[in-house]
């Protein structure tokens, strides 16, 4: 048997009051329910069909010899999940103007969430109940106006994220783990001297892990990453170089080192977009045809480090590039070309080295 169910619940205090601090406040909560069983060696003279709610054990509802039910369940899921998030303008109401005009669109946005699962297996009892709060993200725009930057910095955004998650496991209403990750992330657009539109972000994250009965650490890990963009475009080109970095270190209770990696990786897309429509006459004919003539091209030339001082085969280099190019010459026709390539270099172990490519064409003709 299964069934689910869910409902929720919007509310937005203006509707209800009319208070300025609040009126930018929007609500959100819901409750879900996912249940399941399955039963084996049961009667197919039994009438089941009364018997539709997961959370009542079938041969538990004896009423008359005919409603025993002589199967035996093997397993059993019950999950539970409550959530709820908000959006929130703090300081909207408030007349701020000029440079601390940015102050006034500060948004704030929180998540909540909390799942309670329980299973069955063959008379085995165990639940998961996982956690992900707080979830907070707060977004503040036109910062350029704090610094007197306008003349060369323009449409920044600056975005912060903090997030909490934590897991708890059961067996038999005893603790037996417990896992936590924290998470901070920050990001950042700007329009530099109005031709470059860049993105930067950065953001590092820590996981625990606890084995609860033994009363030791498991795990107890570092990460972080950070990525700068940047676009600029000259006529029907568009170039936008992207550089990406990341590591990670992890030990368990000894203390032992079981994770220490890094990657890094350097791309380049190039686009290309121009279109010139043309009208053309077909011939001893009054018909005209509108003909788009539009070329697109998109290439991108790729190139990732990783080292691992832990896994040594996991120390590779890896070149690739793709190239695609799509005309449309009406909508009735469209011709496409493509081709990718790359090269795998393992620094360690030279037999894991190889090279793939690919050449694809597509002729789209609609009617």
């Amino acid at each position: 048997r299964t069934s689910g169910g869910n409902v929720s619940v919007s509310l937005t205090p203006r509707d209800i009051v009319n208070f300025a601090p609040l009126n930018s406040l929007s609500l959100n909560s819901s409750y879900e329910l996912a249940d399941g069983d399955n039963y084996k060696d049961v009667d197919k003279e039994e009438y089941v069909y009364n018997k539709l709610f997961v959370r009542e054990k079938l041969n538990e509802r004896s009423l008359s010899v005919r409603n025993i039910i002589t199967g035996k369940r093997e397993s059993l899921t019950l999950s539970d999940t409550v959530r709820g998030n908000a959006r929130y303008s703090p300081f909207e109401f408030l007349d701020f103007r000029g440079r601390l005009s940015p102050i006034k669109a500060i948004t704030t946005t929180s998540a909540y969430s909390k799942t309670d699962r329980k299973s069955e297996t063959t008379g085995t009892q165990s639940q998961t109940i996982t956690l992900n709060w707080p979830d907070v993200t707060a977004s503040v725009p036109d910062t350029e106006k704090f610094f007197f930057i306008e003349k060369y910095v323009s449409d920044t955004q600056v975005n912060l994220r903090y997030t909490k998650r934590t897991t708890d496991d059961y067996a038999f209403d005893e603790k037996t783990t417990f896992a936590r990750s924290i998470s901070n992330s920050y990001d950042y657009r700007f329009n530099f001297i109005k031709k470059f539109d860049c993105f930067t972000s950065y953001s590092v994250s820590t996981n625990l892990g606890e084995d609860v009965k033994q009363k030791k650490i498991t795990a107890d890990g570092k990460s972080q990453s950070a990525a700068f963009q940047f676009g600029y475009r000259w006529n029907d080109w568009r170039f936008t170089p992207r550089y990406d970095w990341s590591k990670a270190t992890e030990v368990d209770g000894t203390p032992k080192t079981t994770r220490d990696s890094e990657s890094q990786t350097v791309t380049l897309g190039v686009n290309y977009d121009v279109s010139k429509p043309i009208t053309w006459k077909i011939p001893f004919s009054s018909k005209i045809l509108d003909l788009k003539n539009r070329f697109t091209m998109t290439s991108n030339l790729k190139y990732a480090k990783n080292t691992d001082k832990i896994v040594e085969s996991n120390n590779t280099d890896t070149y690739s590039m793709s190239l695609s190019g799509d005309y449309t010459i009406s909508d009735n026709l469209r011709v496409n070309l493509g081709s990718s390539g790359s090269y795998f270099k393992n620094r360690k172990r030279k037999q894991d080295d190889y090279y793939s490519m690919e050449i694809s064409s597509s002729l789209t003709i609609t009617f």
